[in-house]
C-alpha cells in the first residue's frame, strides 16, 4: 500500500558547511519543490513540496541524500494540511514540531492561534509541522512560548526559526 499524502510535505535538510547557497539553489530545481527555506537549529533547509503519494516522497529524499552537499535529509510526509489562505508569510517565520496525545484537539486549537500559517498533520516523531510568522520577533516568541505550548495536549515542541532570503 503507498498511502497518498495531503498536498504539501515537508523534508528537513542538513547541509555540509559552506553549501548552503548551493543546496538552496539545487534544491529549487525539482518540479515539485514549492519553497526553500535556509533554517536555524537542528537542519540548515526546510523544503515544501507537492508529492502525491509516500512513493514519491522517499524518491524525492533519496535523491536529496545522494547530493554531495547533504549530510542528512528527514521526510515528513503530510496526510493532511491545513493553511490560512487570508494572510501571506510575515517577516519573522519559524517552523515548530509538535508531539501530541490528541491530535484532533491540538490540531483545532492551533488553527486558531494568529501567528499559525500551516498546520501539517504527519507520522513519525511529530504529529504535526507548524509553520508560524509574525510581523516582530518578539511575537514570535510569544505565539511559541505562550500559545503553542500551552495548547492542552502538546508534550513537546521544537522550533526552528527561519533565515529571510532572497529568491
Amino acid at each position: 500500500m503507498n498511502p497518498e499524502l495531503s498536498g504539501e510535505s515537508v523534508l528537513f535538510v542538513r547541509v555540509r558547511p559552506g553549501n548552503l547557497e548551493k543546496a538552496i539553489r539545487e534544491l529549487r530545481k525539482n518540479k515539485a519543490v514549492q519553497q526553500v527555506e535556509p533554517l536555524f537549529g537542528r537542519y540548515d533547509v526546510v523544503v515544501t513540496g507537492a508529492f502525491r503519494d509516500f512513493e514519491a516522497l522517499q524518491r524525492f529524499s533519496e535523491e536529496v541524500r545522494s547530493k554531495e552537499f547533504v549530510e542528512s535529509c528527514s521526510p515528513t510526509p503530510a496526510f493532511d494540511n491545513w493553511k490560512r489562505e487570508e494572510r501571506s508569510v510575515l517577516p519573522w517565520s519559524a517552523w515548530t514540531l509538535v508531539r501530541t496525545n490528541n491530535l484532533e484537539a491540538v490540531s483545532n486549537k492551533l488553527r486558531q492561534i494568529e501567528a499559525v500559517n500551516r498546520v501539517y498533520s504527519t507520522a513519525g516523531e511529530h504529529q504535526f509541522v507548524v509553520r508560524l510568522s509574525t510581523s516582530r520577533p518578539e511575537d514570535l516568541q510569544k505565539a511559541v512560548l505562550e500559545q503553542v505550548q500551552r495548547v492542552q495536549g502538546v508534550l513537546r515542541t521544537e522550533t526552528l526559526p527561519t533565515l529571510q532570503t532572497e529568491d
